[in-house]
């Protein structure tokens, strides 16, 4: 397949067995390959650029962190919205973010399949890191009360607080998403694109630990040179080395999107709003 667009296509047998065997019974879970052009063919189209970006939130904003793909150089950016990036008539060749896209709007699937999967998949304590997709209802809330009252309208069942503290940056992406620029942009988390990277094994400590750092810098390194000075330049009160370095696992995840080699959980499920729930890895 060429152009930008990306399309499903049967999965590797042994992978979709794996997944459907964490998958909870009764769900139509598959591990889809994402293809796209290979490394040697990707030249960028009139609206693309040749570069892909990893983007994780923060409490300053946004970190970015950007992969030239002919050159390997790379840059880390913190933005305090996403506007112009995801609007701007000359995009990234691939976009993956840590926020969930593809919203549950009804009782019967309050749950997004992928979420499930993903917490099956890297087991306790690292699945305590997926956290239950909002209703789109509930994005507008200001207060907790409110917002768990219109999630429990919609979905049966309360918001989480974790959810509730980035119930902002999931409406302001969700503002910005359409099913059209789900081409190029792709719903990431990134415990699960460590657990690919650490050979389909979850990660043992925590990232907001001197170990949890430790362990995913050594990962990454080798991709990514220069991240260990990033962490030490970027790094600041509204700008956590966590935050850096699931920035760096999404951009990861964002350059096997772009040669072809990603996968994801879900994908089957789709909102009120036509935005696929997916996780890409």
């Amino acid at each position: 397949m060429t152009g930008c667009g990306r399309a499903w296509f049967q999965p590797c047998r042994k992978k979709a067995n794996k997944l459907r065997a964490l998958a909870p019974a009764g769900d139509a879970t598959r591990g889809r390959p994402i293809r796209r052009r290979s490394l040697a063919r990707l030249r960028a189209r009139a609206d693309e650029t040749d570069a892909v970006v990893g983007i994780d939130g923060c409490r300053g904003g946004w970190v970015c962190l950007w992969v030239d793909l002919p050159t390997r150089e790379t840059r880390v950016e913190i933005v305090t919205e996403l506007t112009q990036l995801l609007n701007q008539p000359k995009h990234p060749n691939v976009v993956a973010i840590d926020i969930p896209i593809g919203l549950p709007d009804r009782v019967d699937r309050a749950v997004r399949t992928c979420d499930k999967v993903a917490r099956r998949l890297l087991g306790w304590p690292r699945s305590s890191s997926v956290f239950p997709a909002p209703a789109r209802q509930a994005l507008n809330a200001e207060q907790y009360r409110d917002a768990c009252r219109l999630n429990y309208q919609a979905l049966g069942k309360r918001l989480s607080k974790q959810s509730f503290a980035i119930l902002p940056k999931i409406r302001h992406v969700d503002t910005l998403i359409s099913p059209e620029k789900q081409k190029w942009i792709v719903e990431v988390h990134p415990e699960v694109s460590f657990w690919e990277l650490n050979g389909k094994q979850p990660l043992k400590n925590k990232k907001s630990s001197d170990a949890g750092a430790a362990e995913r810098l050594k990962l990454l390194e080798p991709h990514y040179p220069s991240l260990r000075r990033y962490m030490l330049e970027s790094a600041s009160a509204s700008t956590k080395r966590e935050d850096i370095l699931d920035a760096a696992v999404a951009a990861w995840s964002a350059e096997r999107v772009a040669r072809g080699q990603a996968c994801s959980l879900g994908g089957e499920e789709i909102d009120g709003r036509g935005l696929r729930m997916e996780i890409a890895y």
